[in-house]
């Protein structure tokens, strides 16, 4: 009977081990997932290393060399932004391109409803993003960030096939990688800067060609420009 009692005292302090046990074990597995996502790749394995030296040399971009913000806890970037009027800043080699404004999007399409709510947003450090540069077709890809705070930095990369040259009417095909910079906020992007380099194409020529963007301002105190949050998807 006494070990009985025993047994029946020693059951709930049994159960109340193996509950703690098993939270324990959840929570560091969240832990280690909120940690690494192992989804997320890193900007080395997308990016090339020729833009990511060159927007950081100072040699070539004097005070305005870009360190990417880094971080594995990046802010809320959702929405839609207009990175214009775009302003080259620095590229090598001759230019070719088309200086019109950039729209970009960040979590896919916003609820009906609740239009700050995006059923495919973001995902701590990945989310969808839709892109429209001028010159270029209409793009979606997956994008990674990271960032701390409300600083950020986004990269993907983008193939576009069947790309018309407006100069022989002839088509190409190009395969760009893209890095934007900023700090988020309720205007929009702050300091917005995007780099973009040509990885491949059926144009060797164009190969290798870097371009680095602001949003031109009318205040040369302050040359970095606001991306302006602003609805443009679909329309243009």
């Amino acid at each position: 009977m006494r070990k009985m009692k025993r047994l029946i005292w020693l059951l709930p302090i049994s159960l109340v081990l193996l509950v703690t046990s098993c939270l324990k074990d959840e929570m560091n597995e969240t832990i280690v997932l909120m940690g690494t996502e192992s989804y997320v790749k890193p900007i080395d394995s997308i990016i090339p290393d020729t833009l990511l030296r060159y927007i950081g040399d100072s040699a070539v971009m004097g005070e305005n060399a870009i360190v990417p913000p880094a971080g594995n806890m990046p802010p809320n970037i959702q929405g839609e932004f207009v990175f214009g009027p775009r302003e080259l800043f620095s590229y090598n080699e001759t230019y070719h391109g088309n200086l019109d404004t950039l729209y970009i999007r960040f979590g896919g399409n916003p609820d009906t409803v609740l239009n700050s709510y995006y059923p495919q947003g973001q995902h701590n450090m990945m989310v969808l993003c839709d892109i429209k540069e001028p010159g270029l077709p209409p793009m979606s890809v997956d994008a990674f960030i990271m960032g701390t705070g409300n600083q950020f930095t986004v990269y993907f990369d983008v193939t576009y096939d069947n790309v018309e040259n407006p100069a022989t009417g002839g088509r190409y095909s190009l395969k760009r990688g893209y890095v934007l910079t900023g700090s988020i906020t309720n205007a929009g992007i702050e300091c917005a800067r995007m780099a973009c380099v040509n990885i491949e194409s059926s144009l060797t020529d164009l190969v290798n060609k870097i371009f680095v963007y602001r949003v031109e301002t009318d205040d040369p105190a302050n040359p970095f420009g606001t991306a302006s949050r602003k609805n443009w998807y679909p329309k243009n």
